[in-house]
């Protein structure tokens, strides 16, 4: 049955002038249905690879909703993405792809089989895994149905009566809802109303036949004609990536745009730019005050459009734990070693926290892991989302935003929001600092000014609000400062430099930071 449904797909691809790489070929419909308390558990989509040498890191499966009708209702199923780990690096032709449910219990045996073990092994052309394994795939969080502005985790269940399953490719910077660069769909039941699925313009296999449960479906298997494989033609989008760009040297001087947009700056001591890695700019500014009082600045300016670029939280060895501490210099290795073909280039410190226990005053979320979820309502974040945009905000915004968050942490104060120095701030002790901002949603500004030395006496919160709306930010966050602030960049020579001189006369152990990470493949 595999041969020929393999050699029947073929023959799409030649029809279509297009070669496919991946389809679904076929779904299998759990024994326990529908419903809030099964959540279709041991529901199941069999992948099958039909070319050499694929690379499914970022692609998105969904499924829809049973109405498959229209709006958000309709698109309000199951959304994964397929993590950038090398599992789904290098697919080999003949590749089977299983994903199950486990129901609404995410870690539960997601088979009918009390012996089923996944299958993590691509060695003999089978991968065989719960969907909800966090090593391997990562949910996307759908708008709700009733309020489009909030978002909700919603579980992979195939319809009893009707059902569109589709495999999009990605690259990391998109939604899980809609269409976008449909790679193959697989449906059934009568969708003649649906616009969601007569949106879906690559090649679908489709049957009106409802699924027994307890049994795999087949799309028209029946005749075997090729008819039955080509319901709509279509194309199929699961093109390779757009060729890597390098963003341009950015040279621009950072020192004269504090200088021009705040009345900080009495004299300009000294500038070093440097551009290690594309899309970065490292700037180092030494300024004299109208008081007559040295400041040192240091400050990454991050162009996050790049694909090999983000920003990650940090933990002591990089562990799921929001408690204990370590110093930042000290969690890059763990960083590194876990992180697959990428690399810390930057590291700042974190957010706020306590003494005695190093448990972070905000959450902590790594890799799309909720460690630490609560968070005040005097406490604000910053975090990467689920289609690599980044925000800012308070904690109402954290609260609507959360299930999106991949990495993010927490901060003391907002400095700047929607382009507007904050007033009300009543820190204004003179202390070394941290802060990041956003220029714009992929676009960041990180920096840290020393304090309490000779060589630089500090900011007030308002003072550093003020340089960093000078740097073009929209939003900006205070980060934990004080003998805390700290600042790492990794040199054009491997090597990690701390750059900034910490007041306690040494690099303090903090509970957790950001990373700026690069993709090294």
């Amino acid at each position: 049955m595999k041969k020929l449904l393999i050699g029947v797909l073929c023959l799409l691809s030649s029809l279509n002038g297009q070669s496919q790489s991946v389809v679904i070929n076929r779904v299998f419909k759990g024994t326990e249905g529908e419903g809030t308390t099964t959540r279709g558990r041991y529901d199941a989509i069999e992948l099958l690879v039909v070319e050499d040498h694929v690379d499914m890191r970022n692609w998105i499966i969904k499924d829809y909703a049973n109405a498959v009708v229209t709006g958000l209702s309709g698109d309000a199923g199951g959304k994964f993405r397929f993590k950038d780990v090398a599992l789904w690096k290098d697919l080999r032709s003949g590749t089977t792809i299983v994903l199950r449910q486990p129901g609404a219990t995410f870690t539960a045996n997601p088979s009918p089989d009390p012996n089923y073990v996944e299958d993590i092994d691509a060695s003999d052309f089978t991968i065989d895994i719960n969907i909800r394994n966090t090593n391997y795939l990562r949910t996307l969080a759908s708008p709700s149905d009733i309020n489009a502005s909030s978002y909700i985790d919603r579980t992979f269940m195939l319809g009893d009566l009707k059902e569109v399953v589709l495999l999009r490719w990605d690259d990391g910077f998109g939604e899980g809802m809609d269409a976008a660069n449909p790679v193959h769909a697989f449906a059934y039941g009568d969708l003649s109303s649906s616009s969601h699925y007569n949106g879906i313009t690559s090649p679908k296999l489709h049957t009106l036949s409802t699924p027994a449960k307890g049994a795999y479906l087949y799309a028209k298997s029946d005749n075997k004609s090729v008819t039955d494989f080509a319901t709509v033609t279509g194309i199929s989008k699961d093109k390779a990536p757009p060729v890597y760009v390098e963003p341009s040297v950015n040279t621009e001087s950072l020192a004269q745009k504090i200088k021009d947009n705040t009345n900080l700056v009495a004299s300009i001591t000294s500038e070093s730019i440097v551009n290690n890695y594309p899309g970065v700019k490292e700037a180092y500014i030494s300024y004299v005050n109208p008081a007559q009082n040295n400041i040192a600045l240091y400050i990454l300016e991050i162009d996050l459009i790049d694909p090999k670029l983000s920003i990650e939280v940090g933990t002591p060895n990089d562990a799921a734990i929001a408690s204990g501490t370590q110093r930042v210099m000290n969690m890059i290795p763990y960083k590194n070693a876990n992180s697959f073909e990428k690399q810390v280039i930057g590291a700042i410190n974190g957010d706020y926290y306590e003494l005695a226990t190093g448990i972070p005053s905000g959450p902590v979320i790594k890799d799309g892991i909720r460690i630490k979820e609560t968070i005040n309502s005097t406490h604000n974040f910053f975090a990467q989302l689920d289609n690599k945009t980044y925000a800012i905000g308070p904690k109402l915004e954290y609260d609507r935003l959360k299930l999106k968050i991949q990495e993010g942490l927490g901060g003391k104060y907002i400095l700047v929001q929607n382009g507007v120095v904050v007033s009300g701030v009543t820190d204004n002790t003179v202390s070394p600092r941290t802060s990041i901002g956003l220029i714009n949603n992929k676009r960041v500004i990180m920096l840290v000014v020393d304090g309490r030395q000779s060589h630089s006496i500090g900011y007030t919160l308002q003072e550093l609000a003020q340089v960093m709306k000078a740097l073009g930010v929209t939003d900006a966050i205070n980060l934990d400062g004080g003998g805390s602030s700290t600042f790492i960049v990794r040199a054009s020579n491997g090597t990690y430099q701390r750059k900034n001189l910490p007041s306690d006369g040494s690099e303090r152990a903090v509970s957790n930071a950001l990373f700026l990470m690069r993709k090294t493949d």
